[in-house]
């Protein structure tokens, strides 16, 4: 598929959320648009429009997964981004918390009490099966607790314990 940087689109769409070296396919749906742009108002647009919630999307951001392409759960990445109103929209429109990438494992990371406590509410396992990477796709695999006290989110490793997770499982 042909890709074109990112910041032309959204220069294009007046957004704002863009990195220089940010890609996404030309025929992009408004749901990978909008979350890219970090945009709650046109995630819920696109959602209520039909767009599936759970459609994997492509993601190659120097922001995310160090700038590999990479294919994701729409929640996922959402959760990356910190922005409980996306992700709120999302779960209301039957995101599932299980999804291959986990997450938990990146509001873990990012750190959003918000958005863990939305993610564990909607059902997801505080000790995934396939954990969490320490950092780096490469690094070794950590629980969710360990993933946030790692990067500093003590708050977020408090709520997932809370929650029945383990630092060790």
């Amino acid at each position: 598929m042909k890709t074109r940087t990112v910041c032309l689109l959204a220069a294009a769409l007046s957004l704002t959320a863009c990195q220089t070296g940010d890609v996404m396919d030309e025929d992009a749906s408004a749901l990978e648009k909008a979350i890219h742009a970090n945009d709650a108002q046109a995630v819920e647009q696109a959602l209520k429009a039909g767009e599936d919630p759970n459609k994997f999307i492509t993601v190659q951001s120097r922001g995310f997964n160090r700038g590999r392409r990479t294919d994701v759960a729409p929640l996922r990445w959402a959760a990356s981004l910190g922005n409980p109103r996306m992700v709120q929209a999302l779960l209301a429109h039957g995101a599932s918390v299980h999804d291959r990438g986990n997450a938990l494992c990146m509001a873990a990371w990012q750190g959003s009490p918000v958005i863990v406590k939305a993610l564990l509410d909607a059902g997801a396992q505080p000790n995934p099966p396939g954990k969490c990477f320490a950092g780096r796709p490469d690094a070794e695999r950590v629980s969710p607790v360990v993933r946030a006290q790692k990067a500093g989110n003590g708050q977020a490793a408090e709520i997932i314990a809370a929650a029945g997770g383990k630092a060790e499982y």
